[in-house]
């Protein structure tokens, strides 16, 4: 499509339920009902970092063959600081764990 008129990917993010460790249904939360705070990440903290490094190069491979994208900037609507497993939904966190390059 690119070839014929400009591409930009509206909204993306580096949040999965494989590096929260559970199947979160989307992205559901408590402010949905779901409870996942007896949830024990099942995945290690470098493998975590490993895998959102690779799903970053990724997705930006893909995303700078278009004209443009913007990366879901942070939610406020979930603690990200008292549950560190769901960062993958704020780019400044998803820096500062050295998962996002920076050049990004």
């Amino acid at each position: 499509m690119q070839e014929y008129i400009p591409v930009i990917c509206g909204e993306w993010c580096l949040f999965n339920s494989y590096a929260v460790g559970t199947d979160t249904k989307g992205g559901q939360s408590v402010l949905n009902g779901i409870d996942f705070s007896e949830n024990v990440p099942v995945i290690s903290g470098e493998v975590r970092k490993h895998l959102y490094e690779q799903l970053a190069n990724a997705q930006l491979a893909a995303w700078h063959e278009g004209s443009g994208y913007f990366y879901w900037s942070y939610k406020l609507l979930l603690d990200t600081v008292n549950e560190p497993h769901w960062y993958g939904w704020d780019l400044g966190k998803c820096v500062d764990q050295g998962w996002f390059p920076a050049g990004g």
